[in-house]
């Protein structure tokens, strides 16, 4: 079982540490502006065991320093909740490339990297406990 949990375990960890390093060099290099809801996209996915799941996604509109006007969809959808039509939001983007631009919360930024590094962390200290175990046998 340690193994499987193992084999699991590592890409799980990998793409969390990648995905929080890609956010702390995003955030680092970023530019802090204020968003507003324009609208959402809607997305569905189906699922064999859940039917089909719908999740709405918010499309934000912000203006640069030197004005250009940038429209973008979050990253994290929704089922239900979330946002509100024309709700302010903060938003950090690339300079370089602003339409690279992201909702300046938690979810947005930070819940990809948590929940894969965590699951990822947890599977690894599940399969050295049941490694350890199995040598003290």
């Amino acid at each position: 079982m340690s193994i499987s949990v193992f084999v699991l375990a590592t890409p799980m960890t990998l793409y969390g540490a990648v995905e929080t390093f890609q956010t702390i060099t995003f955030v680092s290099q970023s530019k802090e502006a204020q968003g507003i809801v324009v609208g959402w996209k809607d997305r569905s996915i189906k699922s064999g065991t859940l039917g089909e799941q719908s999740s709405r996604y918010p499309r934000i509109q912000f203006q640069t320093e030197n004005g250009q006007l940038i429209e973008f969809i979050s990253r994290v959808g929704y089922q239900g909740g979330g946002y509100r039509l024309k709700q302010s939001v903060p938003v950090l983007f690339n300079p370089d490339k602003p339409t690279d631009a992201r909702i300046n919360s938690f979810e947005s930024l930070w819940l990809f990297s948590a929940v894969f590094l965590g699951i990822g962390l947890f599977a690894f200290l599940v399969a050295f406990q049941n490694w350890k175990n199995a040598s003290e046998r």
